[in-house]
């Protein structure tokens, strides 16, 4: 889009204010490029920032540079700092399903789209570390040896990424 969209204004906040305003008094960690740290740092103040000093590398290498600092028997999630419309609500439908010898939780739509937060159990972990880089995050949540669990989610919360100037524009003008 030509700009960092997750701390850009968009209305009255950042999306990446809005993300931290779902997540609560959840445990975080936020992965940015090295330019966004400060900002992040004010936006998302309860979290741990890193750095992923290689942000060309994609999502998979962020998701690497925190799963360091995670302990290896705990859940991960991830939900991505660009989603404004993210809630509570719809973090915590998705924690619900993470039990039971389920390995991944996520959201999808009417029409079967996934969507975000995807919850991963500890017993991912290490299909989680192998990923290759790039935006492969839906290789391990899609794995056929991982047991899914998913709901359907009837709201844009989950889905709402503001990838195109026009949804930029309609989401501040909403």
């Amino acid at each position: 889009m030509g700009f960092d969209k997750a701390v850009r204004r968009c209305g009255r906040s950042a999306p990446l204010e809005r993300v931290a305003l779902a997540l609560g008094v959840r445990n975080s960690i936020l992965v940015v490029a090295p330019r966004l740290r400060e900002t992040a740092c004010r936006m998302m103040p309860r979290s741990l920032v890193l750095v992923n000093e290689v942000p060309q590398r994609g999502m998979a290498h962020s998701l690497r540079v925190a799963l360091r600092f995670i302990p290896r028997n705990e859940a991960v999630g991830v939900l991505l700092g660009d989603m404004p419309a993210m809630n509570d609500a719809t973090i915590a439908r998705t924690e619900l399903l993470l039990c039971d010898g389920v390995d991944v939780a996520f959201p999808r739509n009417a029409g079967g789209v996934p969507g975000h937060p995807v919850l991963f159990a500890p017993s991912t972990r290490a299909k989680l570390e192998a990923l290759p880089d790039g935006d492969t995050l839906r290789l391990a949540r899609d794995d056929p040896s991982f047991v899914r669990a998913e709901w359907t989610c009837p709201d844009a919360s989950a889905f709402l990424d503001l990838d195109y100037p026009a949804q930029w524009e309609a989401f501040a003008n909403a």
